[in-house]
């Protein structure tokens, strides 16, 4: 069987040690994060470090969102958030990352608890106190099939 995905979707909470995505023999890469601190005041910054690796045996192509917008946020309910910090972003052309086999790249990102409710049209807001998971997301291409990975295993930040 095989599978095939958009390769959009960005946007949900961040990740520990995360999923393997495999579509018949399509490509193979696992998602990472670390955050620091693990229980920031709302405001404050969570620093994040993602880490995409190629576990396959072939040449895979990682897209970025840039802009901060690597991972998406949710909370216990499962109501989703987009990031929505204040950062200065201009439209960035930037090449796609070439990950051999065995290789890994690093994204860092961060967040202060500013988000929008995915698919919303509100303005930004700050999450209040509480417990939310945060997943990477990216897109992983290898010859004609793509695919968007959301990590499996959320990290866990606890916003007081």
């Amino acid at each position: 069987m095989r599978t095939r995905y958009s390769s959009f979707a960005l946007l949900l909470p961040l990740a520990a040690a995360c999923g393997v995505l495999e579509a018949s023999g399509g490509p193979r890469v696992t998602l990472s994060v670390s955050s620091q601190p693990l229980d920031p005041v709302v405001g404050d910054t969570a620093r994040l470090a993602i880490t995409v690796r190629n576990v396959g045996d072939r040449m895979v192509t990682i897209g970025s969102a840039g802009c901060n917008m690597d991972f998406f946020l949710s909370d216990p309910d499962g109501n989703a958030y987009t990031p929505a910090e204040a950062v200065y972003c201009t439209l960035e052309l930037r090449a796609p990352i070439e990950l051999s086999p065995g290789r890994s790249h690093r994204i860092d990102a961060f967040t202060t608890g500013r988000v929008v409710p995915q698919g919303s049209q509100d303005g930004p807001r700050m999450l209040p106190p509480g417990l939310y998971r945060i997943r990477p997301v990216v897109s992983v291409f290898s010859g004609d099939e793509s695919a968007v990975v959301v990590s499996s295993d959320p990290v866990l930040v606890r916003f007081r």
